[in-house]
């Protein structure tokens, strides 16, 4: 049995606020052992690690600023002030350590709690314990950087300088997987040499798989059984010496029965090796066939899928176009049955004002002519059609600023959610990784993050139904809210 750590490093961030700079980084993780069996196959098994190291260090040897290990679940939480580069570095006994870059520098000024109102998520990878032969040296340095994002006003993963580390895992994982299966293959080739039996072979190749990783019990093991089978080989030679004068003909019979048996074995071999290259040429042709195949259907798909979104986009556009004419139409024939009623009103008030005046005057015996009071009522008209028209400008001044607060909201919203944004997860199943994000959020109703998680799953598996339904249903009960 072979254990190996690997270091999945989900990192919680979240800025504490109370002034400006006055926050602290916290980063919330996990660290995983894996476990090998290394027999004729590689079979591993993967669980949580408690009692593993965490260091953080400030960069260019600023000494050590907080130590602590992972709990009975594997987990750790560690915090970090603002305007620091530090290095985190997790560990354990016989295993490899994991470095990674935290940059808390360049953070604005004015950077407050409320930028972050959801945590965000980094993956880290999966390292095996040290395998003899294999070059660990590349482990040494960071592998991965997380720094502030001014763009996206958040913490996040600088993919350019990840990319080394990416390439060091990757390197290291090839490495290790050949030779596992290098031990694996000399295992099963003992085994066959041990079935037929030819125990001297057999001897030699499990000694070769524990000189390829030492600490095995599979090819220990077997040697017991190459023993016993050695020990009978040798008590037959013995008896068939004593035995050899009466049965030298026996004996000659026997060996050209093995020459015989050898060379058919050999041509078994031969006829093996080449119905395997011959398999191996037809599930070549296979998978290509099926990948083509595939590169099609998801092509057919996303081109249905883009049209379905467009039709649909469009729909709702017309909708919303149509709703808003509706809506302005009814609010202009309001306010012109209000400006006629506030008009009519007026001159009224107008008619009846000029025949009191009227009366007053002839009572004095200073009525004016007809023609004066004529242009008195022109007059009053043309004030109420001056105030009429400035009302109506009032109007479309308030609808102009309307319509722009809507585009700043529906701006501050798509904002909002490219912050939120979930990056994939390096060395998972990323579909099943989302889809089940999406069902705890279905779950507790929260439907705009679960519509999120299945639109990332879709991308994993283009024309997916299960997604594309959950996404409707999500759609649906976030228009019912």
């Amino acid at each position: 049995m072979r254990t190996s750590i690997n270091y999945i490093i989900i990192l919680s961030v979240f800025i504490l606020n109370v002034r400006a700079q006055d926050w602290k980084l916290k980063i919330h993780s996990q660290v995983e052992l894996r476990t090998w069996k290394l027999t004729t196959k590689a079979d591993k098994d993967e669980k949580r690690l408690p009692g593993a190291t965490i260091l953080l260090t400030k960069m260019n040897g600023g000494g050590i600023v907080s130590q602590l290990t992972t709990d009975e679940k594997g987990e750790f939480i560690i915090e970090m002030a603002p305007n620091e580069d530090y290095i985190l570095t997790a560990s354990y006994p016989n295993c490899n350590s994991k470095r990674f870059t935290i940059s808390t520098k360049n953070v604005p000024e004015n950077i407050t709690k409320e930028f972050f109102t959801k945590p965000f998520h980094f993956d880290g990878f999966i390292m095996c314990k040290p395998f003899p032969g294999i070059d660990y040296s590349g482990l040494k340095q960071s592998l991965v950087k997380i720094c502030y994002s001014a763009s996206g006003q958040k913490f996040d993963q600088d993919k350019s300088a990840n990319e080394i580390g990416f390439a060091i895992m990757g390197k290291v994982t090839d490495d290790e997987n050949t030779l596992i299966n290098k031990f694996c293959n000399t295992n099963k080739e003992g085994d066959q040499a041990l079935a037929k039996p030819d125990c001297p072979l057999a001897k030699t190749l499990y000694e070769r798989a524990i000189a390829t990783i030492p600490g095995e019990e599979y090819p220990v093991e077997q040697l017991k059984k190459v023993g016993l089978c050695l020990k009978e080989k040798e008590d037959a030679a013995r008896k068939a010496e004593t035995e050899k004068e009466a049965k030298v003909k026996e004996a000659l019979a026997k060996q050209e029965a093995e020459k015989l048996a050898l060379e058919k074995k050999e041509q078994e071999r031969a006829q093996a090796a080449k119905l395997e290259a011959e398999k191996k040429t037809q599930l070549t042709d296979a998978r290509q066939k099926e990948a083509e195949e595939k590169a099609l259907a998801d092509k057919l798909a996303k081109e249905k899928k883009e049209s379905e979104i467009k039709a649909k986009a469009e729909a709702e556009k017309i909708a919303l176009e149509n709703k808003e004419k509706e809506k302005q139409e009814n609010k202009k024939k309001l306010t012109e049955k209000k400006a006629q009623q506030a008009l009519e009103k007026e001159n009224k008030a107008t008619k009846e004002t000029a025949a009191a005046e009227k009366a007053r005057k002839q009572k004095e015996g200073l009525e004016r002519s007809k023609a004066e009071d004529d242009a008195a009522m022109k007059a009053d008209q043309e004030k109420a059609m001056a105030k009429r028209k400035l009302q109506e400008e009032e109007d479309q001044k308030r609808k102009a600023e309307a319509d722009a607060k809507k585009k700043e909201a529906d701006a501050e919203t798509a904002s909002r959610n490219a912050k939120t944004h979930i990056p994939q997860v390096l060395g998972k199943d990323m579909y099943k990784e989302n889809i089940k994000k999406g069902d705890d959020y279905f779950k507790t109703k929260r439907y705009r993050e679960a519509k999120a998680s299945y639109e990332e799953a879709l991308k994993s598996k283009n024309a997916d139904p299960y997604c594309s339904k959950k996404i409707e249903e999500c759609i649906k009960l976030m228009e019912a809210k």
